[in-house]
């Protein structure tokens, strides 16, 4: 999947959904935690979501 399909499909799920554990963003993306975590932290540098650390 590539990267832009896979972030936007990223952040509507995180619009439906509001938080989700990486593990459940991995597999409802059907990708790695390692390219999950990457994407997260992209869309983040970029100001697109707010990454939460340990809890809502």
């Amino acid at each position: 999947m590539l990267r832009e399909v896979r972030h936007g499909e990223l952040l509507a799920v995180l619009g439906e959904e509001g938080v989700l554990p990486l593990r459940e963003i991995a597999r409802r993306l059907g990708v790695s935690q390692a390219t999950a975590r990457h994407d997260l932290t992209e869309l983040g540098e970029a100001g697109r979501l707010t990454r939460v650390h340990g809890g809502r």
